[in-house]
């Protein structure tokens, strides 16, 4: 999830520069579909969810985030 991490933050950073073309805009959503299944696997192991989401609210708030791109008007 780390080297995840280093090509999402680059992809991120050239999104903001000059836009992504179509492949690297799947590998975009791909790499964010991959953060939000890890944290979802996490709270569902999680011995007290609602414990787990007061300590990471951040990483949730985070993973939301991109999500509202969905509702952007065009």
């Amino acid at each position: 999830m780390l080297a995840l991490s280093g090509i999402w933050l680059v992809l991120l950073v050239v999104e903001f520069t000059r836009g992504l073309s179509p492949v690297l805009q799947t590998a975009n959503d791909v790499i964010w579909i991959a953060f939000v299944l890890q944290f979802l696997v996490e709270v569902a192991i999680a011995p007290s969810r609602s414990l787990y989401l007061r300590k990471h609210w951040l990483t949730a708030v985070s993973l939301a985030l991109p999500a509202l791109r969905l509702l952007r008007l065009p």
